[in-house]
């Protein structure tokens, strides 16, 4: 089997998913160790199923512990000796001292526990808004990661059911000059042409990629690419049944009438 046939045959998001057994798992690193494409392909596929990963890490709340006792500070009982200069004894003559004494404690510890429990009654109080506020927000957030990975499960579907159709021709499109790490494929059908660009470096914020068709030996601009489209995407664009050659340059957002020589990043003849 070809490379490009083995990176088209979907084993290496079976592999990055960890479906495959041990045995298939150890050939495939073998192959990556000697085919630097089909490494750069685990990359690109993991790097996607990594950022749907991040998206799903939560932060621990605030220490209750430290909630706790700042609450209960604010709030400090009154001090014993000032609660028993309040209490005024009518008849002591009659009660004795030590009772007196039992009886103050036990009003000052009162008021203690009073404030106290309203204390923590407060914190308590004040957790559960938080609480709520927060189940609410990763509620929001689960809802919103659940939408993402239905979406990237539609989006590798969609790739895998257009990279491995018999109906589409691929075409490969091989770095030029200073980029010859880059390339890129062209699925070709009937109708429409969809593209990869398989491993292009990120466009600056005012680049994009713009699709050309060579005809009669000229470049015709057939399209430009989404900034935000990722390397394991495809780009839909409309088919010329009469080009000979595909090429990708990068260009100023909107694109121009011809490419720029030295922005041509890959290209490919139709075979």
């Amino acid at each position: 089997m070809k490379i490009k046939d083995y990176i088209e045959s979907g084993i290496l998001e079976e592999f990055c998913m960890g479906v495959l057994d041990e045995k298939s798992e150890q050939k495939i690193i073998l192959l990556a160790q000697k085919y630097p494409i089909i490494q750069r392909e685990i990359d690109s596929i993991q790097e996607t199923l990594y950022q749907f990963d991040k998206r799903n890490a939560i932060q621990p709340s605030i220490n209750i512990k430290e909630n706790l006792l700042s609450k209960i500070t604010e709030k400090k009982a009154t001090p014993v000796a000032e609660l028993t200069k309040e209490i005024k004894p009518n008849i002591e003559k009659q009660v004795p001292l030590r009772k007196i004494k039992v009886l103050r404690y036990i009003a000052a510890a009162a008021i203690t526990a009073f404030l106290f429990t309203a204390a923590l009654s407060i914190y308590i109080n004040n957790q559960l808004v938080e609480l709520k506020a927060e189940n609410a927000s990763l509620k929001a957030d689960l809802t919103e990661s659940n939408e993402l990975f239905a979406s990237l499960q539609t989006k590798y579907l969609d790739y895998s059911n257009i990279t491995q159709a018999k109906d589409y021709k691929q075409i490969s499109l091989e770095g030029l000059g200073e980029h010859t790490d880059s390339f890129a494929y062209v699925f070709r059908g009937k109708e429409s042409i969809y593209v990869s660009i398989a491993n292009l470096p990120k466009p600056a914020p005012n680049k994009q990629y713009q699709f050309w068709a060579i005809i009669d030996g000229a470049p015709v601009s057939i399209g430009l690419i989404d900034p935000s489209v990722k390397s394991n995407e495809l780009s839909e664009l409309n088919n010329v049944p009469n080009a000979t050659a595909f090429a990708i340059s990068l260009e100023d957002i909107g694109g121009k009438a011809s490419p720029t020589s030295d922005q041509i990043h890959v290209f490919g003849n139709v075979i």
